[in-house]
């Protein structure tokens, strides 16, 4: 009798064990089996989140498998003050084709050498990719593909949680992937629809799955990518409107944009921007950001010591203006690149160090100083101006 109600007993456990199983979960993406392979990787059930996520190259987990992580996760505290060492896709090379593993280990490196207090963890790094016929991937993604990077980024970013590090979720398009230029506003908006807004909100749903501290939820600081939708300089539908009439129609899309994502991702959402006003006019200076948690702005110093002087009294200038329209909204300089390629005659290594100093001083004594800065360390060419920043990251 014993032994029949064990067996009687195995049987129903597994009965409830397939019910269960048959569940719906309320994801990003619902898309049908998408032929990873169940339970082929018999680890997936036990292994640590860091094992999983050097794993990522073979086997994406599905929702279901991450959901001993999800559930647990929480939104680390937000630092006062933020300081990123910003990682560079081109610096994680891996000899053996592991992505997800080099860039882990970059990471690693970057904090144990500048000791910042943000994740510099990216989305491209991660697969798929390319699609399943060995096609290049189209943007906005979509789909099971979608579902995939989401899924693998979730995997890397609560990896980077579990180490004490906020994370910031950006999909930036491959610089390889050129913008959409539409001739027609109602085309344009009918890809919004279609397209863009979909991709947006599996993103926001996946960032408030993984507990995001941050999210960017545009692929290119917003004026240039405006500009390339809309064909201005490129015989656009925006090509000869005027000022305001751009404003209007980029205030409109933002506002789309923040109203939608905000339904789905409750952590810090970012507005992030950039216009060269040392060279451009200041049409983007009266943008208003309202809504948003945090404005990021970048900055990319240019040709030697006295322009970049002169560069950043003009962003610091125009960037006062919009965080005053945008009801004084905290600001991150949170991309300080400093390229070899905008220096006259190559002799940015004489004079890195002294670049970085320029702009931290600036920043600092700017009427409405930065809440956080974030050098680009994959473009640092000198050990001076490495460890000058080191040092900065150290004393703040």
């Amino acid at each position: 009798m014993r032994t029949n109600f064990k067996y009687i007993f195995a049987f129903l456990v597994l009965i409830i064990i397939y019910s269960c199983s048959k569940e719906p979960d309320n994801n990003p993406i619902d898309p049908p089996d998408d032929g990873d392979g169940g339970n082929e990787i018999s680890f997936i059930d036990t292994a640590s989140i860091e094992a999983i996520a050097i794993n990522l190259m073979q086997y994406i987990p599905t929702w279901d498998e991450l959901k001993r992580f999800t559930d647990n996760a929480q939104r680390l505290p937000y630092p006062n003050y933020s300081k990123r060492a910003l990682a560079w896709g081109e610096s994680i090379q891996p000899s053996d084709g592991n992505y997800a593993k080099e860039a882990m280990k970059y990471y690693d490196d970057l904090f144990d050498t500048y000791k910042p207090n943000i994740s510099p963890a990216l989305f491209t790094v991660l697969p798929p990719f390319g699609n399943d016929d060995g096609s290049n991937l189209t943007y906005p993604l979509s789909g099971e593909i979608l579902d995939k990077k989401l899924r693998a980024c979730t995997v890397l970013f609560l990896r980077e949680k579990s180490k004490g590090r906020p994370t910031t979720f950006v999909n930036f398009w491959p610089p390889t992937v050129e913008d959409p230029n539409f001739t027609s506003e109602t085309v344009f908006n009918q890809w919004v629809d279609a397209k863009y807004m979909p991709e947006k909100i599996a993103e926001a749903k996946a960032a408030e799955i993984m507990k995001a501290e941050y999210l960017i939820a545009w692929p290119l600081e917003l004026e240039l990518f405006v500009q390339n939708v809309g064909g201005i300089g490129n015989g656009g539908f925006l090509e000869n409107k005027p000022g305001e009439e751009i404003l209007t129609f980029a205030n409109n899309f933002k506002n789309k944009i923040r109203d939608e994502v905000k339904k789905y991702y409750h952590g810090k959402l970012i507005a992030h921007l950039y216009n060269n006003y040392f060279q451009r006019d200041s049409l983007w200076e009266n943008m208003t950001y309202e809504g948003f948690d945090e404005l990021h702005m970048a900055i990319f110093p240019t040709f030697d010591v006295e322009t970049t002087e002169l560069y950043m009294d003009a962003q610091i200038h125009h960037y006062t203006k919009i965080i005053q329209n945008s009801g004084n909204l905290p600001w991150v300089a949170s991309e300080i690149s400093v390229f070899e390629k905008y220096f006259q005659n190559g002799n940015l290594r004489s004079i890195e160090k002294q670049i970085y100093e320029t702009v931290f001083t600036k920043l600092e004594n700017a009427p409405i100083p930065p809440v956080g800065i974030s050098p680009g360390a994959g473009v640092i060419l000198t050990d001076e101006a490495k460890n000058y920043i080191i040092q900065y990251f150290n004393s703040h």
